[in-house]
């Protein structure tokens, strides 16, 4: 697998931290192209990749809007204009480039923007605890072994206070994982059974025994658990309109 760039969340290159409100709703309001609402992350980091030509987790606009051309919004074909606004909605402070975690954050975005705050919803951000990033499996009723073993592997990786997996009973998983999602923005599908990509464009299901879901878990699960934790932190900046104001 290509070596990555480090994720570790910060405040760089973060458009939630900073820009005016107007700023903020101006970016809200640009559209998701057509071919974006359908992505899962390893369609959008293939994407990404496309335009990012030094490899090194960061795009210009020049590659960025070329990779735009042949994009659609609502069915018709994006508008020049509307390629770069796009670009400049994610490059908040004007750098000319936009990193591969705020490309992430940007598509897998809420589809409605925030509420604005009333007066009595504003509190102190020091008093909010953040949810921790949720990994739903949606699975069959075969799955409690495998289930146990992933729980104790991102476990040891990271507190409950940032990282929970929960499950849903999937009638449609007869056994072993129908999917798995991070509750991000408008959900972030990290696997699906029928497209089986699983990141690494495998041809069978890793699902299939303890061993072999373990061996998914650790070598390709907890290694981009880094960067989705990274892009689940930009979504919840992106829900600050102002300081000390968190929206739920």
């Amino acid at each position: 697998m290509q070596d990555s760039p480090s994720y570790a969340a910060s405040e760089e290159g973060y458009p939630g931290r900073q820009g005016s409100k107007a700023e903020k709703a101006e970016a809200w309001s640009v559209r998701l192209p057509d071919e974006f609402k359908e992505l899962n992350y390893w369609a959008a980091v293939k994407l990404f990749n496309m335009s990012d030509i030094l490899g090194n987790g960061r795009v210009e606009k020049k590659p960025f809007t070329k990779m735009l051309a042949n994009m659609t919004i609502d069915g018709r074909p994006i508008r020049k204009q509307e390629s770069s606004a796009i670009f400049d909605s994610m490059d908040s402070d004007k750098a000319g480039i936009v990193t591969r975690t705020v490309f992430l954050g940007w598509v897998f975005r809420p589809l409605q923007p925030p509420r604005r705050p009333k007066r009595r919803d504003s509190v102190d951000a020091e008093e909010i605890e953040e949810p921790p990033m949720e990994l739903r499996f949606s699975v069959g009723d075969d799955f409690e072994a495998i289930l146990s073993m992933a729980k104790k592997m991102i476990k040891g990786l990271y507190s409950e206070r940032e990282v929970v997996v929960r499950s849903q009973f999937c009638p449609a998983a007869v056994r072993g994982v129908r999917s798995i999602t991070a509750n991000i923005g408008r959900g972030m599908e990290i696997w699906d059974r029928f497209s089986l990509t699983g990141g690494v464009c495998v041809q069978e299901d890793p699902f299939v025994n303890v061993m072999s879901s373990k061996a998914w878990v650790t070598d390709t699960l907890c290694e981009i658990l880094p960067e989705i934790l990274a892009v689940s932190d930009f979504v919840k900046m992106q829900w600050q309109w102002g300081k000390g104001v968190l929206q739920r």
